[in-house]
């Protein structure tokens, strides 16, 4: 997809600088098609001031309705979701502010708009660590993201409450575990690698190109 996307003029972005390649891709057309994250889509649109109303989504199940609804769309945003960030609630975020009162509450920007809107900001998985860093001791916040993350900063930050706004857990990224690790690094040093993972070269250099006009754009 990125390399299909190059092809065609487009970039790659994060979670981090999101707005700033929304900023570039308006300058570009004045509309922007984004994938694969509805929910990031939408939350960088509102941020960047675009009305509700000029941004739509395009459900590829229903793709006659959804060209309808984009021909005077600025932003148009793919119907796929992260499931760990589309587990976050109001309800979750109401919870934690009657659990802790006071508590800050931070979630990342693929959780669903209304859940951003709840809670007292919202930024990738940088921002959030940069938060809870940059706070004094006695902070208190509830993080909306993976687990794992959430359980490393309150580890590393003891002077600090830091507990998740729920029990949201990546199965995927959990299988890169020391375990995981170390068996591919032994297969390496015997010359036997594991899992090897080869992109034709073609595809490669124009999915390299997407990644070149996200770094050029930051």
């Amino acid at each position: 997809m990125k390399a299909f996307g190059a092809e065609h003029g487009v970039a790659v972005c994060t979670s981090a600088n999101a707005q700033a390649l929304f900023r570039w891709a308006l300058k570009q057309k004045g509309h922007i098609l984004f994938f694969p994250d509805e929910h990031l889509g939408t939350n960088s649109a509102l941020a960047l001031g675009i009305p509700r109303s000029k941004i739509v989504v395009w459900n590829p199940t229903e793709p006659e309705a959804s060209a309808r609804a984009a021909r005077d769309a600025t932003v148009v945003v793919w119907k796929g979701y992260c499931h760990v960030h589309t587990f976050f609630t109001v309800e979750q975020v109401a919870d934690a502010r009657r659990k802790y009162p006071g508590i800050q509450v931070v979630v990342h920007p693929e959780c669903p708009a209304e859940v951003v809107a709840a809670a007292d900001s919202s930024g990738s998985t940088s921002f959030i660590i940069r938060t809870v860093e940059s706070a004094p001791p006695g902070a208190s916040f509830a993080i909306g993201t993976e687990i794992h993350m959430v359980a490393r900063l309150a580890k590393e930050h003891p002077d600090k409450l830091i507990v998740p706004l729920a029990r949201g857990l990546c199965g995927a990224m959990y299988t890169i575990n020391p375990y995981n690790l170390s068996y591919t690094l032994d297969r390496l040093l015997v010359d036997d690698p594991v899992n090897v993972v080869t992109v034709p070269p073609e595809i490669a250099r124009w999915a390299n190109l997407a990644l070149q006009r996200m770094l050029e754009v930051n």
